[in-house]
């Protein structure tokens, strides 16, 4: 085994386990869906409805952005086949040159791709991120690990969950000091050709975005958590529409077992911290 926990999108970690795979989510991260399309900002489209014959480009044509467009447009009773085209556009200049030069008339990318194409490229969007099967479509991105490493290790991985939930409250907090500290501990992922002082504060505001899907959950000190219906939804929504095969419990997707243990923090020590971080 290569890795302790993963991140990613529950639809990939349930195909995982419709075919024998074992793991098990151990924290949900958003307290809603965070894939959704949008149009340009003066674009005449003005709900999902009107994307019926329309282009759209995806990030990739493959993983949980692929798979959360085609369960959007199925609530609305359409099918990626009633779009004229679906096609894979990538991320950042790329994307956003298909959507400004027509090649394109829908985008389907994240949460936090669109806040980086408005924050830093100046793109202007109409988003489709109030549509209600975004808050009933709501397990989509979650943090895994293998039935072993929980009966082995629980502590490990408590530690772990814990630390990315004060890693949320700190940035809730102060967005500006979380991205200086990630420069600091991984330089490398600081953007070159711009002053240190633009960076931090470019992506401050992405990850002041960003850090909203988990915001209600991580001031409730309910994190991680998951009810059983947001589970079985995306469950009931991945087999009508073919992507997984099993209507498996609940249980076998998910372990509530952390949720006390990773919220149990002192938060005032965290709050304060962030404060005084500047």
């Amino acid at each position: 085994n290569q890795l302790d926990v993963v991140f990613t999108g529950t639809p990939d970690a349930m195909k995982l386990r419709d075919i024998g795979v074992p793991i098990r989510t151990i924290a949900n991260a958003y307290d809603r869906n965070h894939n959704y399309p949008a149009v340009a900002a003066d674009s005449p489209i003005k709900s999902i409805e009107e994307f019926r014959g329309k282009r759209m480009g995806l990030q990739t044509m493959t993983g949980s952005i692929y798979l959360w467009e085609k369960v959007l447009l199925q609530t609305h009773k359409m099918a990626l086949t009633d779009l004229a085209s679906v096609s894979p556009v990538g991320t950042g200049a790329p994307a956003v040159y298909a959507l400004q030069s027509g090649q394109i008339d829908i985008l389907g990318e994240w949460h936090g791709h669109y806040a980086f194409l408005e924050t830093v490229l100046g793109l202007k969007l109409r988003k489709f991120d109030q549509d209600p099967a975004l808050s009933e479509y709501s397990f989509v991105q979650a943090f895994f690990t293998r039935d072993e490493t929980i009966q082995k290790d629980p502590q490990m991985l408590a530690g772990v969950l814990r630390g990315v939930a004060q890693g949320l409250r700190y940035a809730i907090e102060n967005p500006q000091a979380a991205v200086r500290g990630h420069f600091e501990q991984f330089p490398n992922s600081r953007p070159t050709g711009i002053a240190v002082d633009i960076a931090v504060e470019q992506s401050a505001k992405v990850v002041g975005i960003n850090v909203q899907l988990s915001r209600q959950s991580t001031l409730a000190r309910r994190w991680g958590m998951a009810s059983p219906q947001q589970i079985e939804r995306v469950r009931d929504a991945l087999v009508e529409n073919g992507i997984i095969q099993k209507t498996l419990p609940w249980q076998d997707y998910y372990t509530p077992q952390f949720i006390d243990t990773l919220n149990d923090y002192d938060v005032d020590a965290v709050v304060q911290k962030a404060k005084a971080a500047g």
